[in-house]
């Protein structure tokens, strides 16, 4: 049974397509452990204006952290949701700063092979990172 609502689907407005991330299970693999998400939203970058004020330019941004990520699902990452790749087009259910969970278009980017904390058989802290965060 799933802990948590974060649900992950391939291609902008998938709403229908959403999928809990805890429910997923690769091929000849196990479910995803659940995603560490705590304070961790940007609405944007900080910027100075000439009377020295900020203002936030730029997209939202957010990420997940998953405790631990086996081989297989680092490979059905990027197979489903970045096209093989690194980054890819998916629609994301998130919750931002821990208030309420909402769909996002979002750009997932994975980390680069030689970024991941290899552990045997797994990978240890795997980042999700969700850039151009547009709300539906």
């Amino acid at each position: 049974m799933a802990r948590y609502s974060y649900k992950l689907a391939a291609a902008y407005n998938n709403a229908a397509g959403l999928a809990n991330i805890e429910s997923i299970v690769p091929t000849s693999d196990r479910a995803f452990f659940s995603p560490v998400v705590f304070n961790n939203y940007k609405p944007g970058v900080r910027k100075g204006r000439t009377d020295g004020l900020l203002y936030m330019a730029g997209w939202a941004s957010s990420f997940w952290i998953l405790p631990v990520v086996t081989r297989p699902q680092f490979a059905y990452l990027q197979t489903t949701y970045c096209a093989g790749g690194f980054s890819g087009k998916v629609t994301v259910a998130t919750r931002i700063n821990l208030v309420a969970y909402a769909n996002y278009n979002a750009i997932l980017t994975l980390p680069d092979p030689e970024q991941l904390q290899r552990h045997f058989k797994y990978y240890e802290d795997v980042r999700l990172d969700f850039t151009r965060m547009i709300p539906l």
